[in-house]
């Protein structure tokens, strides 16, 4: 009796789609290319100027982003699993400084809706995902079913890794497709905060260019 309650339970599962995949942590590195989408009106012509690729060090929930920017040099994002903050660290006025931002409670911003497609991306099966907005801004994000998600700070909403993304940050809209995807080992050096950076706020900041 026991066997057959098992047998009707996985019976089940794979008949219906609301069962949940069990997901594991990924651990590599995955090259993005970012396209720009859409532009504050007071950014003006800066997007020559922005990063046209980002490269994601991902272990697990622990997540190192670096970019170069014509501005700002190279610049790193640190965000570790359950932390209070986000660290990020660039040259300003000749100096390497880190942003600190703290990781605030925010009502839920997007509504994931699944899109009941799929495709077939750097090997992966991906399953295409909705996020709406309450403003109205629809966005879509390609994810990996197989994987957690490590963009918590900008994509809490979303469960899974995504490979081809939208994502908003500072009222810039871009677009992020994944170019190079290695799952490897990322030493935990990559997420430690650089001690020798000068701490800076962004009310520090506005006040310094005001």
């Amino acid at each position: 009796m026991r066997f057959d309650r098992i047998f009707v339970g996985v019976l089940l599962c794979s008949m219906l789609q609301g069962c949940s995949i069990a997901q594991k942590p990924f651990e590599g590195r995955i090259v993005y290319q970012v396209e720009y989408t859409s532009l504050p009106d007071e950014t003006g012509d800066v997007e020559a100027v922005l990063p046209q690729q980002l490269t994601a060090f991902i272990a697990g929930e622990n997540l190192r982003v670096e970019q170069r920017t014509a501005l700002a040099g190279n610049m790193v994002m640190i965000h570790k699993e359950k932390a209070d903050s986000v660290y990020q660290s660039f040259t300003f006025l000749d100096q390497q400084v880190m942003l600190v931002k703290p990781v605030e409670k925010r009502p839920m911003r997007y509504r994931v809706l699944d899109g009941k497609q799929e495709k077939e991306f750097l090997g992966n099966p991906l399953h295409l995902k909705k996020l709406h907005a309450s403003d109205g801004q629809k966005n879509i994000a390609w994810v990996s079913e197989s994987y957690i998600n490590p963009f918590k700070y900008d994509l809490p909403e979303l469960k899974h890794l995504p490979l081809v993304f939208d994502m908003e940050r500072n009222g810039i809209q871009m677009h992020l497709v994944a170019i190079k995807w290695n799952e490897e080992p990322i030493d935990e050096t990559y997420f430690i905060i650089d001690p020798d950076a000068k701490r800076v706020t962004e009310s520090m900041l506005s006040r310094i260019l005001d």
